[in-house]
């Protein structure tokens, strides 16, 4: 009877702390006023949704029968990319497998070579990690479209992995203009000027100029200036006619163990194993057939600093 007893007032003594507690929950609200919060959030890059690369027409990339990899400048801009081996770290399947010590552009998709074109229009193949195939500057690039596989035939003869082609800035009927300045160690230094607006109704401009410079860690100085121009004439909303120029002076300091320049072994001398201090220009190798070749002017300097080293 004790235990009943007990369990009985455990029951009174719960009943009566829900009750007080469902009073208290019951009473009168009270407002507690907050500070304003503000949420900002920045977009780094726009997500592309259509490209005009595999099929020459603008088509969704959803809609799209072949493997295509569109960059645009807002991912550029926003990894602060500043050649087109940046830029290409975003496309799977893509890499990079050689660039001549700094020269140029060597760049396989699915283990196999790329071509390369502007708008469209075809711009080069990749010769090769001995070959020549310069580097292509991003400075009036607007964005990157790969193609990859047997579906770049659509452009004709080219290389089999695909083919890289960069769309170039366009003039824009709303005036607007852009300036970028650069600067970093071992001298490093540039400036962009980007600048686009109408003429008239029917016709507007856009110009693009950079200057670069660096002379790098090994005091192998980069110097690269361009320019580039183009005009629009629109016939209708769907209809326009775009001429373009570019003007380009590029300047690379090579170091390079194949043609045109090599670090000296007395073993690639002509005949072999000719100390470096005996060493004539027409001991030193220059392959008339590389794509790359010393004037008879560079031979002589050449051979000269190794005589005097």
């Amino acid at each position: 009877m004790s235990n009943l007893l007990r369990i009985g007032s455990a029951l009174s003594v719960l009943t009566w702390l829900w009750a007080g507690s469902a009073q208290a929950q019951s009473g009168p609200e009270t407002e507690t006023e907050m500070d304003e919060v503000v949420v900002i959030g920045q977009k780094l890059a726009t997500i592309p949704t259509d490209a005009t690369t595999a099929t020459k027409s603008s088509l969704a990339l959803i809609d799209t029968p072949a493997t295509v990899t569109v960059i645009t400048r807002d991912l550029i801009d926003s990894q602060m990319a500043v050649n087109l081996q940046d830029v290409l770290r975003n496309a799977s399947g893509v890499n990079q497998a050689g660039n001549n010590y700094g020269v140029g552009d060597f760049f396989q998709s699915r283990g196999l070579p790329v071509s390369y074109a502007y708008d469209g229009v075809y711009g080069g193949a990749g010769l090769g990690p001995d070959g020549y195939s310069p580097t292509r500057s991003l400075t009036n690039v607007e964005r990157v479209e790969i193609l990859q596989g047997a579906n770049a035939t659509v452009y004709g003869a080219g290389s089999a992995g695909g083919i890289i082609n960069l769309i170039e800035k366009k003039p824009a009927f709303e005036s607007a203009y852009g300036v970028e300045l650069r600067a970093g160690s071992y001298d490093t230094y540039g400036a962009t000027l980007d600048t686009t607006g109408p003429i008239s109704d029917t016709l507007a401009f856009r110009f693009v100029g950079s200057v670069y410079r660096e002379d790098g860690f090994r005091d192998l100085a980069t110097d690269r200036n361009e320019a580039y121009g183009s005009i629009t004439a629109r016939f209708s909303e769907t209809n326009r006619l775009t001429l373009s120029a570019a003007w380009l002076d590029d300047e690379v300091q090579v170091d390079s163990i194949g043609y045109p320049v090599r670090i000296f072994n007395t073993a690639s001398t002509t005949p072999a194993s000719i100390p470096a201090g005996e060493v004539e220009p027409g001991n030193l190798p220059n392959d008339p057939a590389s794509n790359l070749q010393l004037t008879p002017d560079q031979i002589v300097q050449l051979a000269g600093s190794l005589a005097a080293g």
